[in-house]
């Protein structure tokens, strides 16, 4: 999918059509303030629809010498799945074998937690809690 002043609504979109989505971040293209902003937009939208995935080739020239820019750029970009170790923020994958193995699992994952938000949802359309005394509903 093309990154560009549509990419988050379509996300958006593709999440509400219950679409797991995993979204392959390169570090350098985030010296690139729009995509930074970009990327920052979809950091600020919680959802257990998408992943973020960032491959970090350890025998890159541009990685090593810029490590910790690239660092310092990922967590600008990504402050809210960087700061707590969120599960669906998916740093330094670095070979194509582990990007194989690591987006079956990502994507697994990503489906049962859209299945279970599911269920949950539909739970609550189908079964209400008693009404608490003194307590109306509103019209």
């Amino acid at each position: 999918m093309e990154v560009n002043a549509t990419f988050i609504g379509r996300i958006k979109k593709a999440a509400s059509q219950n679409n797991v989505i995993a979204i392959v971040v390169d570090a350098c293209t985030l010296e690139l303030p729009q995509y930074r902003q970009w990327m920052r937009q979809l950091d600020e939208w919680a959802t257990a629809h998408y992943s973020v995935v960032i491959p970090w080739n350890p025998s890159d020239a541009t990685i090593t010498q810029f490590s910790e820019r690239l660092e310092d750029l990922l967590k600008a970009s990504f402050p809210a799945r960087s700061a707590f170790n969120n599960p669906t923020y998916y740093l330094r994958i670095r070979s194509l074998t582990e990007m194989r193995d690591r987006m079956a699992a990502i994507l697994a994952e990503l489906r049962l937690k859209v299945i279970d938000n599911a269920r949950a949802a539909q739970l609550l359309e189908t079964a209400k809690l008693p009404s608490v005394s003194g307590v109306r509903e509103a019209n």
